[in-house]
């Protein structure tokens, strides 16, 4: 546990680094703005859905031929939605992620450099989805079978179905909570880092849960217990105000005031929400320095730690000095004694001219 204790104090320290030494207020507002744009997604799809309240419609007068066309039409529209919301969510998460590595946040350069792993994660979540889907309906079936086949009685069948289905959820959400983090603090540190495919980065997150299974535990509890405190703060005073809306309003069940109840709940809430999200981006900061710091101790390896220029920070990621290659010692050249470095320009100045009386050699007799 001495790992993702260490990794937290020291996210801390990065945290405090990146956004308030020094601070800088156009890096906070590009950093809210990422966080804001899936809650004002969101708000616009519910009051696109809430138009259709007002609709006065008979459905014993119906003409169900008619209708067909304008649900089906519905149903694409929500499947356009939520690939909409996917897409976004993905977007801002790793345009997010990247500012918090790199200290730097730059739309169109960051989804430029992203973009192949933008799309994998959108495709991963997808596929997840549908396995996860299938899984809890096998799962319905599979209970369903065991009560048909021991023969119960309708209010035991029920009954069965109701604890059975119970711990069926509570399997499937444990099973959320381990995915989402291993995804969010182990394999997309290594996405954004490193530029790794998703199957290379899920490769990687799994040898470090293989490393220690009591640290990612330690790390994953810490975690969920920041995100509680962060929730409970942001749902809590939002839920607080439309209380509050409603009480005042009284618009009952009319469809055409509950639609304009929650036209006003969406004014009022929309400027709460971008004030909560900027006094609560330390959190969301911490967050994703703390799982960088946490897989950068776990891996050895410095590249993932924040670009906060603060070389005190990294005592916890020691590279092995024992693997720097050898460097050849430096050698020194004498000068040469014509006063020129080895290969250069002989100066003429600087050889020696010997100025002693010189012995003539006697002359050869002639034959």
């Amino acid at each position: 546990m001495a790992k993702c204790t260490d990794s937290f104090n020291q996210a801390f320290s990065h945290t405090k680094r990146l956004l308030f030494q020094p601070f800088q207020l156009v890096f906070w507002l590009k950093l809210v703005f990422l966080l804001y744009a899936v809650y004002a997604l969101s708000s616009l799809f519910q009051l696109t859905t809430n138009l259709l309240l007002l609709a006065d419609i008979n459905f014993q007068e119906i003409i169900w031929v008619q209708v067909v066309p304008v649900l089906l039409g519905m149903f694409l529209l929500v499947i356009l939605f939520q690939l909409c919301s996917l897409f976004l969510s993905a977007v801002t998460r790793i345009l997010f992620y990247d500012a918090v590595w790199s200290g730097v946040s730059q739309y169109l350069e960051s989804f430029s450099q992203y973009f192949s792993q933008i799309l994998s994660y959108i495709l991963w979540n997808i596929a997840f989805a549908i396995v996860l889907f299938l899984v809890a309906a096998l799962g319905f079936v599979i209970l369903a079978g065991i009560a048909w086949f021991i023969g119960m009685t309708s209010a035991g069948m029920q009954i069965f179905l109701l604890v059975g289905g119970f711990i069926l959820a509570l399997v499937l959400l444990g099973i959320l909570i381990l995915y989402f983090t291993t995804l969010d603090a182990l394999v997309l540190p290594q996405m954004i880092t490193k530029k790794m495919g998703i199957f290379a980065a899920w490769s990687v997150a799994s040898e470090i849960i293989r490393q220690s299974v009591g640290e990612f535990l330690g790390f994953t509890a810490l975690r969920i217990a920041v995100k509680l405190a962060y929730g409970v703060v942001l749902f809590g005073v939002l839920f607080t105000v439309y209380i509050v809306i409603s009480a005042l309003s009284g618009a009952g069940m009319e469809p055409k005031a509950m639609f304009v109840e929650q036209l006003i709940t969406t004014v009022l809430t929309q400027p709460l929400i971008g004030v909560l999200l900027f006094l609560l981006l330390p959190l969301s900061v911490f967050m994703d320095c703390y799982s960088l710091c946490f897989c950068a101790t776990m891996q050895q390896d410095p590249q993932l730690l924040p670009q906060t220029g603060e070389p005190a920070l990294q005592p916890l990621v020691k590279l092995d000095e024992s693997l720097e290659p050898d460097m050849p010692a430096e050698t020194t050249v004498d000068p040469s004694p014509l006063g020129s470095t080895p290969g250069g320009p002989i100066r003429f100045r600087d050889i020696p001219i010997d100025d002693s009386p010189s012995q003539s050699r006697p002359d050869d007799p002639l034959p």
